[in-house]
């Protein structure tokens, strides 16, 4: 089971899925932003699972459930994935858990696609957002406390270019957790550290994607001069329900990634 096949569809919702397990499973993924990046006309993508020994969901408040009509039916939307034993598919609603043989991957217009492929489109997207992402009130440059921990990383790379993007986005990270910050502007900040330091299929980044694509319309930083008064109102009180909404697990995904961030050197 390939790990990178699925963290691209963060975002995408479950919307069809058929088989018999044991078996082949097929399921349909929309993820419209995602598959505008392909040619043809379409709105997802097509999964085909052979050799599927087990496919079955757990609703957070709820029991198991096997049937495959019955977990399309919820049309889970996927958040992030892992391994363990059974390749676990974390949603908004519930885990999904799922084994197979193989898998091969399909535009919904027919034609089969490369992993690979799905990847790049990927992070094609997510550098183009990150791009027009506005900056949250951060130092452009990292503490001189950051700098004497990164020290040895950045003798034996030879290049400050990751070591700065590592020490913005820890940063970031302990800006949020100390209430300096909110979640809209630390999910922007994961973003652009994920692009930039090319962590595509990292779980712990990718969790982050759908609170910062359900925040993309929110003004944040300088860009807010350029809004009218009665729209800021208006966005400031969505923006507040959905902090509320994600807080507790943003603080938990914030403390994994920072303790992951400061281990790492690149």
């Amino acid at each position: 089971m390939d790990l990178s096949l699925w963290g691209p569809f963060h975002d995408g919702a479950i919307q069809r899925v058929e088989g018999a397990v044991p078996g082949d499973v097929s399921l349909f993924i929309a993820i419209p932003y995602l598959r505008n990046r392909f040619p043809s006309q379409g709105t997802g993508f097509v999964i085909k699972l052979s050799g599927c020994t087990q496919f079955s969901f757990q609703p957070w408040d709820g029991p198991l459930i096997s049937c495959l009509t019955d977990i399309a039916a919820l049309e889970p939307e996927i958040l992030d994935a892992e391994l363990d034993g059974a390749l676990e598919i974390r949603c908004t609603i519930g885990m999904l858990s799922v084994c197979y043989g193989g898998a091969a991957l399909f535009l919904d217009s027919g034609n089969q696609i490369q992993a690979s492929e799905l990847n790049s489109a990927s992070r094609d997207y997510w550098g183009e957002w990150s791009a027009r992402a506005p900056a949250a009130p951060l130092t452009s440059h990292p503490s001189g406390r950051l700098r004497r921990r990164l020290t040895p990383a950045l003798e034996l790379m030879g290049s400050t270019e990751n070591i700065e993007n590592q020490a913005l986005l820890v940063d970031a990270l302990e800006a949020f957790l100390s209430s300096q910050i909110g979640v809209v502007e630390v999910s922007r900040w994961v973003c652009h550290a994920r692009f930039a330091l090319r962590q595509d299929s990292n779980p712990l980044f990718i969790s982050f994607i759908g609170i910062a694509s359900e925040a993309d319309n929110f003004p944040v930083g300088p860009v807010r001069e350029l809004w009218s008064p009665d729209a800021l109102v208006r966005y400031d009180q969505e923006r507040a329900l959905l902090e509320q909404r994600f807080s507790s697990q943003a603080k938990r995904l914030a403390t994994e990634l920072l303790s992951w961030a400061r281990s790492q050197e690149f």
